[in-house]
């Protein structure tokens, strides 16, 4: 449950009236207000205690549930809730109702009262899905109107790849929880009132589980472990989607049917975009929030609209401003990175990496956050869902170790079209024009001109580069790029 902020007493009066001619005190109108710190509830099978705050500018409030498993009890501003072990299979809901009133009784027309609830949720002993009962990852895939629940205990897949020396400097545990938040939420629509409907009330952590609960709408979302002091320890990526994914195969390679985060892969529509990632991270940003529109191949700022949902979320985005810290050794701008993942790293200085930010070093081109460069080895950073990965070199038909050249594959590909292209001569799959996401003060470019993926190869002769598939109507190479750009991934199965 995201941690309770006390909340203060509404001042919300209204001067409506000036002074008499007798100086009198003005005439104010005060229009009742009551809030609930939260306004969802959520405890697992095995119950126990959650504290909600009452905040109001009346002068006084009750309460009422007839629930029988849910206890609730008043102090002062406070409702404490209790439930019982549930040892019935199915979940079970209750509602608090919860009325303020300005004065000590309530008038004819209820002007003087506000009202609000408290939604109630406990867990049955079957009614939870355990996301990583597969496997543990730094993404799950979800669908609407369902409880589940992910291990926490371990940092993305939990194995040891000994190339970051992140996890000999930070381990592979997690240690320290003292709650769950909800980072964002967000939905691709122009519609940002739909981004609150992603999950479900708080996510909340309990015995090594993080327990959440998704709503009616289809999205992404960021779930955090932070310890009572607020610090991120570590964040999961919630990808709500009920078209299931389905794989193609192609040169020995499993694909997904669709970019990491994206809810279709249907050309044209804005909810095939997904995700961007700068290289090696393992949290997500988010795309364009506006609908595709004719651009050719310019570069139109109506086309790039940041996203900058959060939902319900307490985190907010930062794509401008802050840069990485100076860095010549691994595991480098790793653990900073991890405190702040909705925060887009700039490059120290001209050098464009967020990871080891001096090119002088060893470290710096031998950086294999995703894997390496065809090892199909995958790493406690790779974004993909449990049993899925970043493709290695060599996915997209081709092999690059010279970090001086590129080779050009338009001869593989359909023409542009519908903001993208087919890989006619691969798996036959559309792969969208999502953009980039660069190091300018209007970072987001070329959404619906340019499209950008990810491979989990590092460039070592070209340090602070990656290989990945550029392309637009007039061309598709695979090539090196800034591992600081945010761009597309799409998944393929771990092998």
């Amino acid at each position: 449950m995201k941690k309770l902020i006390y909340l203060a007493a509404i001042a919300s009066a209204l001067l409506v009236g000036g002074c008499s001619d007798d100086d009198s005190e003005a005439v104010i109108i005060v229009d009742p207000e009551v809030e609930a710190s939260s306004s969802k509830v959520l405890f697992d099978e095995k119950g126990g205690t959650k504290t909600v705050y009452v905040g109001t500018n009346c002068d006084e409030w009750n309460f009422v549930c007839d629930d029988e498993w849910l206890s609730v009890a008043r102090n002062g501003n406070e409702l404490t809730l209790k439930a019982d072990p549930n040892t019935k299979a199915d979940k079970q809901d209750a509602v608090i109702y919860i009325t303020a009133y300005l004065n000590d009784v309530v008038d004819a027309t209820y002007s003087n009262r506000a009202d609000t609830r408290i939604d109630v949720r406990q867990l049955g002993t079957t009614s939870v899905a355990d996301l990583s009962a597969g496997g543990t990852s730094n993404c799950y895939m979800a669908h609407t109107g369902t409880d589940y629940k992910f291990s926490a205990t371990v940092k993305g897949n939990g194995k040891s790849d000994g190339n970051s020396r992140y996890i000999e400097t930070c381990g592979l545990n997690i240690e320290g929880i003292g709650y769950a938040d909800l980072v964002w939420e967000a939905t691709f629509d122009g519609d940002k009132t739909r981004s609150c409907r992603i999950i479900d009330g708080a996510p909340f952590y309990n015995d090594g589980y993080i327990y959440f609960s998704t709503g009616n709408v289809e999205g992404n979302a960021l779930i955090a472990a932070r310890t009572n002091s607020g610090e991120i320890l570590w964040s999961w990526h919630i990808w709500v989607s009920n078209e299931p994914v389905t794989l193609s195969e192609f040169n020995g390679v499993s694909w997904m049917d669709r970019n990491l985060g994206a809810l279709n892969n249907e050309p044209g529509d804005m909810n095939n975009r997904g995700m961007f990632y700068q290289w090696g991270r393992k949290d997500p940003f988010l795309p364009s929030a506006v609908e595709y529109m004719e651009v050719g191949a310019n570069n139109i700022p109506a086309a790039n609209v940041l996203n900058n949902q959060v939902g319900e979320g307490s985190g907010r985005w930062a794509y401008t401003g802050v840069k990485a810290k100076k860095a010549s050794h691994a595991p480098g701008n790793i653990p900073a990175s991890i405190l702040i993942p909705t925060t887009y790293l700039l490059p120290f200085s001209t050098f464009s990496d967020w990871y080891i930010t001096t090119p002088d070093t060893e470290d710096q081109p031998a950086s294999y956050l995703w894997g390496g460069d065809s090892t199909g080895m995958k790493t406690i950073f790779d974004p993909c869902p449990a049993g899925y990965m970043v493709p290695a070199n060599g996915a997209f038909a081709t092999t690059l170790t010279n970090s001086s050249k590129y080779v050009d594959l338009k001869a593989q590909w359909s023409a542009g079209e519908n903001h993208g292209r087919y890989w006619t001569d691969g798996n036959g799959q559309f792969f969208p024009f999502t953009g980039l996401l660069t190091t300018t003060n209007t970072p987001l470019t070329y959404c619906g001109a340019m499209g950008t993926y990810w491979t989990a190869a590092c460039v070592e002769l070209a340090a602070g580069s990656s290989r990945r598939l550029y392309m637009n109507d007039n061309f598709v190479n695979y090539n090196a790029g800034a591992r600081v750009y945010g761009a597309s991934v799409r998944c393929v199965k771990e092998k």
